[in-house]
């Protein structure tokens, strides 16, 4: 799929979360204790999956030591939350009391965990639970995803290097592999640049941010130099600008006065662009719960030429999730015994479905 990307010469934005998944797991793997915690876990998971008796054992538990009945949820190797929170090892720790008793009564003594596993366990949720919120911040398909990218990758870094176990200086150090062009895209630079919340706030360096908006910059004089040449038949003819008397047509001044015009036209045009970015740029930030495309939307006179740029960037999402689950609610409109169904219509039904 990348080959082919590249022989089209489109813009490839990997997936966010793919790539979160990617370092997550690829750290789990190369760490031999995490990883024979993690497969005992998965064991564990699977005893009271099988096991009508053992799942009866860990309810009649629960409910005597007043804990909440919850169900243990098996890891998913394409899902890296399934390893923290609701999924594997957050259940696990969570009732690690009424597994060991469970399993105990069940004569399954072997997957008990012993302390330092818990600990283990305990260690790695305080790291991995810096992942779930950017992962749950960016799968949202109602609002702008792309420009929340570099803000996330440098708040995750930050965050992790104040934690001192090993796990987190693994996954500090695998960070920089799928991370370390995200400043440097121009996708991801241009919608956080032009995001009302972020601008250049979260940018690294001043570097990375001075050439996206250098890019920007010469976006608007495009526009503006396409808007400018549309309208030139209607504009006046330098000779008449000041009232001066027309010359015959094959004058020697034809080709000056051409020449001045397109240069004063140059200028004008870099001149706005520029005065337009700066202007955005020098604006207060809005706060971080508001909805930019409402702003666009309201200062769509202010930034004519931005307004589109933005338009044009900021609808990409950040995540390959939402077209997956656009692709699933299609495949549960359309089966055998729906298959005359209408492409029309399959379309509208999950337009509907998303947007209700």
């Amino acid at each position: 799929m990348i080959a082919a990307i590249g022989r089209t010469t489109w813009w490839h934005l990997p997936c966010f979360t793919h790539s979160l998944n990617l370092v997550v797991q690829t750290t789990i793997r190369n760490d031999d204790h995490l990883t024979h915690v993690q497969q005992k876990c998965k064991d564990t998971v699977s005893q009271f999956h099988r096991s009508v008796k053992s799942a009866e054992k860990q309810r009649d538990i629960q409910k005597q030591l007043s804990l909440p009945e919850h169900k243990l949820v098996q890891e998913v190797t394409t899902k890296w939350n399934s390893t923290y929170m609701y999924l594997m090892f957050q259940r696990i720790f969570e009732q690690k009391d009424v597994l060991t008793t469970a399993l105990c009564l069940t004569d399954q003594n072997h997957l008990c965990l012993i302390d330092d596993k818990k600990s283990l366990i305990s260690d790695s949720l305080s790291v991995l639970g810096t992942f779930l919120e950017p992962t749950v911040n960016i799968l949202g398909n109602k609002y702008i995803t792309t420009s929340l990218i570099i803000p996330l990758v440098n708040l995750q870094k930050a965050m992790i290097s104040h934690n001192s176990i090993p796990l987190a200086t693994k996954l500090l150090s695998e960070l920089p592999h799928s991370f370390a062009p995200v400043e440097g895209a121009f996708i991801t630079a241009v919608t956080t640049l032009l995001d009302p919340r972020f601008k250049k706030l979260p940018f690294s360096t001043a570097a990375s941010s001075d050439h996206a908006v250098s890019r920007i910059t010469n976006e608007v004089a495009n526009l503006l130099t396409a808007s400018t040449t549309t309208s030139e038949s209607d504009e006046v003819s330098p000779s008449h600008a000041d009232g001066l008397t027309t010359v015959a047509s094959s004058s020697l001044w034809n080709s000056f006065d051409a020449s001045v015009y397109d240069s004063t036209s140059h200028k004008r045009a870099q001149s706005q662009n520029t005065i337009e970015v700066r202007r955005f740029f020098e604006e207060p930030k809005i706060d971080r719960t508001r909805d930019p495309s409402q702003l666009w939307k309201q200062d769509e006179a202010w930034f004519p030429y931005l307004n589109q740029i933005a338009c044009k960037y900021l609808c990409i999402p950040g995540s390959s999730l939402p077209s997956k689950r656009l692709f699933s609610n299609g495949g549960q409109l359309v089966f055998e015994i729906r298959s005359r169904l209408k492409p029309e219509n399959i379309d509208k039904m999950v337009f509907l479905n998303q947007n209700l």
